[in-house]
């Protein structure tokens, strides 16, 4: 098996790799909710300016039947029913232009949602991959002199003269 060093020299590689997509992806989900809680919120708000857009309508529309009545105009006429008309399709017209804008509105934040959802996907491809290249890009020198990977350092059996030195006592030789 490889030395220590190139054990945690791997260790540590695959701690920064995984730490580094753990925090992205964290802020990807935070960045998700965010959008959600927005996207939410526009939903509500646009139901009440369509609740506000009705009970203006039927203001409207009361007015005008008193002042039909006080005319003595029929609200039954054409003339009246032409004018409630006419307030009736402003405000359709009004409800289907915020219907098809919250749509837009909530495909755009569908839309990133999903670019986020993906960004964390790929990012753990990308970690494996980050991990990978660190641990087999040859970069560490051997005995022989040869650049190799860290994962070959420990893949690569050791010879059967390294086998020896490590057995033998350590010695030190004193200077003249």
């Amino acid at each position: 098996m490889g030395d220590p060093f190139t054990i945690a020299a791997i260790a540590t590689i695959g701690a920064g790799v995984a730490i580094k997509t753990y925090s992205a992806n964290e802020a990807n989900d935070a960045r998700i909710q965010a959008l959600k809680m927005r996207e939410q919120q526009e939903s509500i708000a646009g139901k009440e300016k369509s609740l506000q857009r009705t009970t203006q309508l039927m203001k409207i529309i009361s007015t005008q039947e008193a002042q039909a009545g006080a005319r003595g105009v029929s609200v039954s006429s054409p003339s009246f029913q032409a004018i409630g008309e006419e307030s009736f399709n402003q405000w359709a017209q009004d409800e289907r232009t915020d219907a098809m804008n919250t749509e837009m509105s909530r495909e755009a934040y569908q839309g990133e949602i999903h670019g986020l959802r993906t960004a964390n996907t790929m990012n753990i491809f990308g970690a494996v991959t980050d991990f990978g290249s660190s641990v087999l890009t040859p970069f560490a020198q051997t005995k022989l002199g040869q650049n190799q990977s860290l994962a070959s350092n420990i893949l690569q059996p050791d010879t059967e003269d390294e086998k020896l030195k490590k057995q033998q006592p350590l010695v030190i030789k004193k200077g003249l």
